[in-house]
């Protein structure tokens, strides 16, 4: 059976490959996000910065969206990335009405499978509190 901390080199690598820096199991607020990724880290204004959450799960997506809900207080974007065998399981409808993206993790890559619009309710001192931890 595949572990959660298993996948996330692969999910890592996806985000190297699109320019961002990423940190692992981020403090925010009462919990940790597994993982927070920044492009244009060093631009001094915030809104030149693009922030995304991922919570990454091998099949328990209704706790992934959960966790991912929480999220989009300090994320521009937010993410479930999941293992393979499960991404079905997900209801398309629930991401869309969240803001939600998909990721989708195999053996030896990870890849979008469905981008979110930007979140609407970003709290900007929950995020540079976070900008400032990392």
């Amino acid at each position: 059976m595949i572990k959660e901390f298993e996948l996330y080199p692969v999910v890592e690598e996806l985000l190297i490959k699109e320019g961002y820096c990423f940190y692992k199991e981020v403090k925010v607020l009462t919990r940790s996000i597994d993982i927070i990724a920044v492009k244009n880290k060093k631009a001094i204004i915030i809104k030149k910065k693009k922030v995304i959450a991922i919570e990454v799960k091998v099949e328990n997506w209704k706790k992934a969206l959960q966790q991912a809900l929480t999220c989009r207080l300090c994320a521009h974007e937010v993410y479930i990335a999941i293992w393979k065998d499960y991404h079905h399981r997900i209801p398309r409808r629930l991401l869309k009405k969240y803001r939600v993206g998909l990721i989708l993790i195999t053996e030896n890559e990870a890849s979008f499978l469905y981008k979110p619009r930007k979140s609407k309710i970003v709290h900007r001192n929950i995020m540079n509190n976070m900008l400032d931890m990392i």
